[in-house]
């Protein structure tokens, strides 16, 4: 019976050490997860703070743009009513050519009466 119990003895000695083994690994393994969790939850928390402020900066410059939009109406329109106005002031390259002539024969009656 002594060889038995030896044996016994042996056996559960054995697979206690290898039953600590194996949890040591689990515990390696859960560990690692726990590292690499944690990682990720601070590099999602990096990431939607980017974005928030990406967000913010998106707002900022449509507000711009829709200033500088208004901003080329209000020119446009400035620079249609410019050439609105002076455009009733411009004569034809037909109506400068009789312009032109008008005033030869006005300086060829004022030449003659001189």
């Amino acid at each position: 019976m002594d060889y038995r119990e030896t044996e016994v003895e042996t056996t559960l000695a054995k697979d206690t050490k290898s039953f600590e083994d194996a949890l040591k690994v689990l515990w390696d393994k859960v560990k690692s997860a726990s590292e690499t969790i944690a990682a990720v939850k601070s590099e999602k928390q990096a990431v939607y703070e980017r974005l928030l402020s990406l967000g913010n900066q998106i707002e900022v410059l449509r507000g711009e743009l829709q200033a500088k939009e208004l901003e080329i109406k209000r020119l446009r329109a400035e620079l249609a009513q410019s050439t609105n106005q002076s455009g009733a002031f411009e004569f034809s390259n037909e109506e400068r050519e009789i312009l032109r002539l008008r005033i030869r024969e006005l300086i060829a009656k004022i030449n003659s009466h001189l």
